[in-house]
């Protein structure tokens, strides 16, 4: 039973879960391609907006979810960034603890 397992019932929420997971694969990938790559962070966000066809309501407005990801965005290359997912107030979501508790990571907003 997935339930029991302690898989949501939502596939929307499945398919988030995979885009974070895909997040880590794809920067330890580029990572052990070496200098190469030395540039290039990967990493998910979740812009605190929930603005779509599953729900109207969001307790942020859609222009203040596109701040973290503007700011993120002109963000020198950094390592605290590399492979992890980020909520919209800018902390790290600890995913490895099973737990949405975050590190203060310090950026603009």
């Amino acid at each position: 039973d997935f339930l029991a397992a302690g898989w949501p019932r939502c596939a929307y929420t499945v398919s988030k879960v995979a885009v974070n997971a895909y997040t880590r694969i794809l920067q330890r990938q580029l990572e052990k391609k070496g200098n190469k790559y030395e540039g290039v962070v990967v990493y998910s966000i979740h812009p605190g907006s929930q603005h779509s066809k599953i729900s109207q309501e969001s307790p942020l407005a859609a222009a203040d979810a596109a701040k973290s990801i503007i700011c993120t965005a002109l963000l020198d290359p950094c390592e605290h960034l590399r492979g992890k997912f980020i909520w919209d107030d800018l902390q790290i979501v600890n995913s490895d603890q099973g737990t949405l508790a975050g590190m203060s990571v310090g950026m603009c907003l």
